[in-house]
């Protein structure tokens, strides 16, 4: 299955109004099923975007924006699935330049994670879930990498 998508995303921060802006992304995604043992799944998706922000003295945060995810899981067992995602990033801040560095903020963000589905029975699930992103920039104190581990019990209606 092969789709365009577009997503727009109005974005407004409680504590830090200098961010609010809009979020505008397209793309172009592919998914799959393969008839074999496990049901592996698949998908890939290439995105552009850019992310501007309301107020112009912030203008440094704005961002044109470029990235690549893939992922798939497999079918354990009839209630337990195992899933992965690996995704690219790269981050352009090109409308002004970072106050004190006096240069445009440049990222590159890389990202991996992984997930167990546990169906408990049709309307309850846990999903352990962990996921490794490391954050380059031309700005030091932008750089950092970040474990996330948590776990969901989901309750489906």
């Amino acid at each position: 299955q092969m789709a365009l998508f577009a997503q727009g995303n109005k974005l407004s921060y409680d504590s830090q109004s200098a961010r609010d802006g809009s979020r505008k992304t397209v793309g172009l995604a592919y998914s799959g099923v393969i008839d074999a043992a496990m049901t592996p799944s698949f998908y890939a998706s290439l995105y552009t975007g850019s992310e501007d922000v309301d107020e112009i003295k912030s203008a440094f945060l704005s961002q044109n924006f470029k990235g690549i995810r893939a992922g798939g899981g497999l079918s354990l067992m009839p209630n337990v699935s195992l899933n992965g995602q690996v995704s690219y990033e790269e981050r352009k801040h090109n409308d002004a330049v970072y106050p004190l560095f006096l240069v445009n903020r440049n990222d590159k963000e890389s990202n991996i994670g992984f997930n167990i589905n546990w169906k408990i029975n049709p309307h309850l699930s846990l999903q352990p879930n962990y996921t490794y992103t490391s954050n380059q920039s031309n700005i030091a104190f932008s750089d950092y990498t970040r474990h996330v581990f948590n776990v969901d019990l989901r309750f489906d209606m």
